[in-house]
């Protein structure tokens, strides 16, 4: 009887060995559960506030090299690299996307929820894709801008049109040409004046200098589109997660799994 009495505490001993991890386990998944349905509503709308200042900036920086280029429509004649367009649009539609957000938390509603989700989607589809694409891909603005650069400094001294973006263009980017100087027709034996740095020409060409421009604008934005997509999708998982989690779709309760 002892023998056998000694077994059963050995065997009761063991069994509740096994069942304090497990035990431990519930009890850090009932407190996890309770913290983030206690702060979930102030982390959505902290989240939605952070995507409306990053569309705010994609937007801006979207804008940026557009607004610059208009001004030399006429003798640039290209087309806008694609990547400064949509990312203009998926930051605004970013933005769109974070205030639904902000209205589902704030109604619980679950249709403006499902919105709000089904709108990030698209903004990390078009965030990811026009990143990708836009590395990988040579833009033909380039090969458009080298061609109508090159073509309209000839017509510099008759046209007045011309004469002035041109002026504008190498004051601003401090260049001279297309290539260089040597671009110029010298029927009047004269380099213009927007060309000169004191009494020489400026050695880079415009053709070089606009590049370096577009480049440079169009890293950033490709680098933001990579970040803020990973970002929104991140939020994303955490969301659809917690959504799924919550009792019949309402983010601001745990009680029912999925």
């Amino acid at each position: 009887m002892k023998f056998i009495n000694k077994n059963r505490d050995f065997l009761n001993t063991t069994k509740l060995l096994w069942q304090f991890p497990y035990k431990i386990i519930i009890q850090f998944k009932i407190m996890y559960l309770s913290i983030v349905g206690r702060y979930s509503t102030k982390l959505f709308v902290f989240f939605n506030c952070l995507f409306i200042t990053i569309g705010s900036i994609v937007v801006a920086f979207g804008m940026k090299l557009p607004t610059n280029l208009f001004g030399y429509k006429r003798i640039l004649q290209a087309t806008t690299p694609p990547i400064f367009l949509t990312a203009t649009f998926s930051g605004t539609l970013g933005i769109l996307a974070a205030c639904i957000g902000i209205l589902a938390i704030l109604s619980e509603r679950n249709m403006i929820m499902y919105l709000h989700l089904c709108t990030l989607t698209i903004v990390i589809i078009m965030e990811i894709g026009i990143a990708l694409t836009s590395s990988l891909m040579k833009d033909q603005f380039f090969t458009e801008a080298h061609r109508s650069l090159n073509t309209n400094v000839k017509q510099y001294w008759t046209n007045l049109r011309y004469q002035i973006e041109f002026d504008d263009l190498q004051t601003t980017f401090r260049c001279c040409g297309a290539y260089s100087s040597n671009d110029y027709p010298h029927i009047k034996q004269l380099i213009p004046i927007s060309c000169l740095s004191g009494i020489k020409p400026y050695s880079l060409g415009c053709i070089d200098a606009l590049n370096g421009f577009v480049q440079y604008y169009k890293n950033i934005l490709i680098y933001l589109c990579f970040s803020f997509g990973i970002i929104h999708g991140i939020y994303l998982v955490f969301s659809v997660v917690m959504v799924c989690k919550s009792k019949h779709g309402n983010i601001r309760s745990t009680q029912t799994s999925c």
